[in-house]
C-alpha cells in the first residue's frame, strides 16, 4: 500500500503488521502496479498542505520519528495535549480563541 506522504516508500503487510519498505534509489512506488517503478510511470500526488487523520490500531501509538504506528515502548513521550494514538494535537476552539482576545 502506498504511503500518502512519500512515494519513495510503501507499506508491505507481514501478517497483521504494516512494514515500511523503501523503493530502490531513483524509483517510486507505483500504486497501479504495486511495484517500485521509474518516476515517469508514477503519479505521485502532491499533498498541498492537506492534513490526513490516520488512527493507529488499538495498542499502538503514533511514532513521530518514523511516521508510523508503533508499540508504546518505542515511542518517545508526547507533548501535552497530543493524542498518542493519532499524533494529532488538539487545537483551541474558535470560542476559546475569542475569549483570550
Amino acid at each position: 500500500m502506498k504511503r500518502p506522504d512519500n512515494c519513495s516508500t510503501y507499506y508491505m503487510c507481514a501478517g497483521t503488521t504494516a512494514v515500511l519498505m523503501p523503493c530502490p534509489e531513483g524509483l517510486l512506488f507505483n500504486n497501479d502496479t504495486w511495484t517500485c517503478d521509474f518516476p515517469s510511470n508514477v503519479v505521485c500526488p502532491e499533498l498541498h498542505g492537506t492534513a490526513y487523520l490516520v488512527i493507529c490500531m488499538p495498542g499502538l501509538w503514533f511514532n513521530n520519528n518514523t511516521w508510523t504506528c508503533d508499540y508504546p515502548q518505542n515511542v518517545q513521550c508526547n507533548p501535552s495535549g497530543t493524542s498518542a494514538a493519532t499524533g494529532v494535537k488538539a487545537l483551541p476552539s474558535v470560542r476559546q480563541q475569542m475569549e483570550v482576545a
